[in-house]
This record gives structure tokens, sequence and C-alpha cells, in this order.
């Protein structure tokens, strides 16, 4: 059932970005990209009683973000939050990516993704000795 809640969140999360850019700060699309998803997959991932949340979570996030940044840059809005990010001042450049969906940036957020989970199941079972989850790469 978690997995469903995290699919669930994902297509909001990432339909209200797709939604609001251009018309929002980039920094607080970023949050909506990266932090936020990381957020509720650590609270699903502990409510979770499957191994493989470790990797599921990630994975339905990364979708997501895939999908709705193929649909941000098809839409124009991507390139119209590029110009209003852009900016050159003295030694001080501020550049926003090209693509949104370069794979550089997709297997970053994987990765990021699941070293935040892992860094919090480690929490999680330091504070809990009776929580017990297995790393068996299957």
């Amino acid at each position: 059932m978690t997995i469903v809640i995290a699919a669930v969140l994902n297509g909001i999360n990432y339909g209200l970005a797709y939604l609001i850019t251009p018309n929002v700060n980039i920094f607080f699309l970023l949050m909506m990209l990266i932090v936020i998803p990381a957020v509720y997959n650590i609270i699903l991932y502990k409510k979770n009683t499957l191994k493989k949340g470790l990797w599921i979570f990630p994975l339905l996030t990364t979708i997501a973000y895939t999908v709705s940044g193929s649909l941000l840059e098809r839409s124009g809005k991507w390139d119209v939050l590029i110009e209003q990010t852009n900016r050159f001042s003295g030694d001080l450049i501020i550049q926003v990516s090209e693509s949104i969906v370069d794979p550089s940036q997709i297997i970053t957020l994987f990765l990021t993704q699941i070293a935040v989970l892992f860094i919090a199941d480690k929490l999680f079972r330091k504070g809990s000795s009776s929580h017990d989850r297995s790393y068996k790469f299957e």
C-alpha cells in the first residue's frame, strides 16, 4: 500500500511542479523536485514492510521526475524558467541547465534519493534495535 501512496504523492508533487513552473523561484522548484520527495520517501520507507523499499521509492521518484521534466521541456516552460533565472553579474554567473532530463541529472537524483533513504534507515536502526532490514543486492 505504501508503494501506491508513494506513486500518488510523486504524481501530485511533480504535477504541481509542472503547473507552477515557470512562475516560481528556482530554489523553491528545486525543493519540490528533490527535497520534498526525499522527505515523504523517508516517511513512507519507515512505514514500509518490503525490503526492496530502498530501491522502489527512489525509482518512483525518478520516474515521476523524468516524466514531469520531459513535459516541462516540451511545453516550453523550462525555457521560460531558464530565461528568468540565468543571471550574469561581474564574475558571478547563475545558469540553469538547458535540459532538466539530462541523464546525469536523472542518475544523480536517483542516487541521492537512495543515499538519503540509506542514511535514514541507518538512523532508524540505530534508534531501534528491533528494526531489521537487509541490504541484499537482488
